[in-house]
């Protein structure tokens, strides 16, 4: 029995050195899992948060710049909407947050302001227990898998800049 044991825990082990850590995840255990998306600052005082909720299955969008524009159209008319999600695009979503090439990704760009003062960015992943952070000001800095990912959620939530 010792020995099944011991077998048991060196796979424990040889499995979580496969997985390892992911740049800043950290444990939460009091936020339900969603993905939450901020927009904030630069010359034209950009603000855009969203929050894909799994609990409620939608895209919840508050807005407040006319240059965001989107299901709902243009933020000066409607600065709160939510957007129903169906639940296999909710699976899809989170689904890409487990993939190794998003987990490898860095949490952490180039947050010195924009060549024109433009805004900073935050996309917060809290799912199974664990918030991960990844902060931006230019998504040209951006890994590919991060990029993709973002592009995905700002499409989910109808959410088209000009």
């Amino acid at each position: 029995m010792r020995a099944v044991g011991r077998a048991l825990t060196v796979a424990a082990l040889l499995a979580g050195c496969g997985a390892g850590p992911v740049e800043n995840e950290e444990p939460d255990t009091s936020t339900p899992p969603q993905i939450a998306y901020t927009a904030y600052g630069g010359l034209l005082g950009v603000t855009l948060y969203l929050v894909v909720d799994s609990a409620t299955t939608t895209t919840r969008v508050h807005c407040t710049t006319p240059r965001i524009r989107g299901e709902g159209g243009d933020c000066r008319l409607t600065p709160e909407r939510t957007v129903p999600l169906t639940t296999a695009r909710l699976r899809s979503l989170f689904g890409t947050t487990t993939s190794g090439a998003f987990r490898r990704a860095r949490s952490m760009y180039d947050l010195s302001p924009a060549a024109v003062d433009g805004p900073m960015y935050e996309l917060k992943i809290t799912r199974n227990g664990t918030t991960r952070t990844i902060a931006w000001s230019r998504s040209t800095d951006l890994d590919q898998p991060v990029r993709d990912f973002v592009v995905d959620v700002l499409g989910t939530a109808g959410i088209l800049t000009n």
